[in-house]
């Protein structure tokens, strides 16, 4: 039994990771900002973020995709013990040490927009880890 619930805690922890990588940045500024484009010409948010990486559609409607990188470095702290040798024989003590490490990597922010026939945009979004 304990294996099948390691199972699926584990199968919903994945599934909720994933989830995150798709979810709609709804309360951040970079999805506010690209709504705020919405009207205005392709070729302004074209200017603003320069050659989309990705173009499709057809003539009636098509979707523009920017991808953003964003690095970040995180120094931090930990607490670890030692086993030592006791004052006395066949005793051990623990010995309390510090050390530091450092995590690193990007989020990344996929700004989308849709842009009709003539040019203008209709719709816009972002996803992902946006600042």
């Amino acid at each position: 039994m304990p294996g099948k619930v390691l199972k699926a805690s584990a199968a919903a922890i994945l599934s909720i990771s994933l989830a995150g990588c798709a979810m709609e940045a709804y309360d951040s500024k970079a999805r506010s900002d690209a709504m705020s484009w919405i009207g205005e010409p392709i070729a302004k948010v074209i200017k603003r973020f320069g050659q989309p990486e990705s173009v499709s559609g057809d003539a009636a409607k098509k979707k523009y995709v920017w991808k953003e990188y964003e690095n970040y470095s995180n120094d931090y702290t930990y607490t670890y013990y030692e086993q030592g040798h006791g004052s006395t024989p066949n005793s051990t003590v623990l010995n309390q040490k510090t050390g530091t490490g450092n995590q690193s990597g990007y989020y990344t922010c996929i700004y989308v927009f849709y842009a009709d026939a003539s040019g203008t945009v209709v719709d816009a979004t972002a996803k992902g880890e946006c600042r």
